[in-house]
């Protein structure tokens, strides 16, 4: 992964990701590569390489953390899109932070929500969900469109991670 630069190794994690192919040393290699090149990351990449390890149920702690500090900084930069995707990576990571899902998704309160898919909307009703067990004295920033967050969560297919995949495994043995 040496000559890798950000935007191949956000792409080759969310490939693997979305193909649900287990490559945990790829990922701990692209995370140690990510780490070293984190401040070349767009927005865009920052989002999918938070997707592809919440998806893959990959561990990586210090990743999280650096993508964090970077989403922040850049918050102006992310699509309501890449909002609503790296919110649910961090939820699914179950980020103990209430004040970071409140600045990143505060943009989303002021966008027409006809820019989100019901793919996104249904993402941030699990963030709103997340939210509410984990911060229970903490207002949902979207509070004013959960119920079409609900609608949206409803309608979607389920695409459950490898860790629902496998917790349902062990629950049907």
């Amino acid at each position: 992964l040496d000559g890798f630069n950000p935007q191949a190794l956000a792409n080759t994690a969310w490939a693997f990701a979305t193909a649900s192919v287990e490559a945990p040393d790829l990922f701990n290699a692209i995370a140690d590569a990510a780490l070293t090149t984190l401040d070349g990351f767009n927005p865009q990449a920052l989002a999918n390489t938070a997707w592809a390890f919440a998806t893959a149920s990959v561990e990586a702690p210090a990743l999280f953390n650096a993508i964090a500090d970077a989403a922040l900084t850049t918050l102006d930069g992310f699509n309501p899109q890449a909002l609503a995707n790296t919110a649910w990576a961090f939820a699914c990571i179950a980020w103990s932070s209430s004040d970071f899902f409140v600045v990143l998704l505060s943009p989303l309160g002021t966008v027409n929500h006809a820019s989100l898919n019901d793919l996104d909307l249904s993402q941030l009703y699990l963030v709103s969900l997340h939210i509410q067990l984990e911060f229970p004295g903490q207002k949902f920033p979207l509070a004013h469109i959960q119920s079409e967050l609900l609608t949206a969560f409803k309608s979607h297919e389920p695409r459950p991670s490898k860790l629902q995949r496998d917790v349902a495994a062990a629950l049907t043995r």
